[in-house]
């Protein structure tokens, strides 16, 4: 099977898109050692110019490596020269282009690939030109399909997504570097080609991995004050941002009030949940979420994370909404006073709004006082 020398990357996810160029370069070393890369400067020369490079044969037989940034930002004649290059296919070239991608997140003003006619391009010939779109998942429960497939894609394993939910367990949503993190880790250790499976993350990765911020604000959630002390001193002996800490509690609580909304305008579904068995349980957690504007109502309620919306409904369970309006004023007088300087933001102080939090309801009506 011949290697692949020419990539269009598209998405919005950049650490996956760094990964699927990183593996791309690997790939073209392997097979051309003496692989030289020419890069674009447009201080210096034109692009039709750096096009012209890419058709004239190398002097030397040397396989030459171009990259094309921001391609929709490229003009009409522009992308056209760009587009006879890929049509001829130089043999002694490899190009990287890299289309609608921002630091933003925003997709570029025309879609290069389509301009490019790289699709056909690469329907026709798979072994030779290689389309890699990759965005972020957009909600929580879309983790584990998207942990699969960026797997297979950018890791050459495979991951199943019972399994990719254990690994999302060990490393938390609220920021997919960590994710991508713990895969190289996992990548460096085990076999090539062989599969990720629990034994393997829970070896690998359960004994190095960092505390991440989610789960304090799972044990918070469920009122696991020797949890949360363990889970507070574990990010404060490493790094101690109280300010992301914030804003993680604020993020789950206001999902919590959603939920607790839902739930106290229609009560049946929480009846439901709370008596129903597996497969009804689910559906039922599902129709909550949809009425506390968390899941589109149009999606699967067998996809949905059964594990992630349980916890949430029952931590839900334990606060009034009362008390989750008195919780966001106490994250709000402490992230006040951090920031003004009239408290630190040291692990006793977030122990101690952390308390106030857990014990909302026993403190009610003085909670706010304290």
């Amino acid at each position: 099977m011949s290697t692949a020398r020419y990539l269009l990357l598209s998405g919005d996810d950049a650490i996956g898109l760094d990964r699927a160029r990183a593996v791309f370069v690997e790939a073209l070393l392997s097979e051309w050692p003496d692989l030289s890369e020419e890069h674009f400067d447009s201080t210096s020369e034109s692009f039709d110019q750096y096009t012209s490079h890419m058709m004239t044969p190398s002097l030397f037989s040397q396989m030459r490596l171009f990259s094309v940034r921001q391609a929709g930002k490229l003009d009409e004649k522009e992308l056209a020269g760009l587009a006879t290059v890929l049509k001829a296919n130089p043999p002694d070239i490899a190009v990287i282009i890299e289309s609608e991608i921002s630091e933003s997140g925003r997709k570029a003003k025309k879609d290069a690939s389509a301009l490019l006619k790289f699709p056909a391009l690469a329907k026709s010939n798979p072994e030779t030109f290689v389309l890699k779109k990759l965005d972020k998942p957009k909600r929580e429960y879309e983790i584990p399909k998207w942990l699969c497939t960026v797997v297979k894609e950018l890791f050459k394993r495979s991951i199943s997504e019972d399994t990719a939910k254990v690994l999302i367990n060990l490393t938390g949503t609220d920021d997919l570097s960590r994710v991508y993190a713990e895969l190289t880790k996992l990548d460096i250790f085990l076999p090539p080609g062989s599969p990720i499976d629990k034994t393997a993350i829970e070896s690998i990765i359960g004994a190095t991995r960092q505390i991440n911020p989610s789960e304090l604000a799972t044990a918070v959630g469920l009122r696991d004050v020797p949890r949360a002390v363990s889970v507070i001193r574990g990010l404060f002996a490493e790094e101690g941002a109280a300010p992301l800490y914030i804003a993680t509690l604020f993020r789950h609580f206001m999902k919590l009030l959603k939920i607790r909304g839902a739930v106290e305008t229609d009560g049946s579904c929480a009846k439901r949940y709370f008596s129903a068995a597996y497969k009804s349980k689910t559906e039922a957690a599902h129709e909550i979420f949809v009425k506390a504007g968390l899941l589109d109502a149009e999606s699967d309620p067998n996809k949905a994370y059964p594990m992630v919306l349980g916890k949430m409904i029952e931590q839900a369970q334990h606060f009034k909404m009362r008390h989750l309006r008195t919780i966001f004023a106490l994250l709000a007088d402490y992230d006040a006073m951090i920031k003004t300087g009239r408290i630190p933001s040291d692990a006793a102080n977030f122990e101690l709004l952390c308390y106030k939090i857990m014990r909302c309801a026993e403190l009610d009506p003085i909670a706010r006082k304290i």
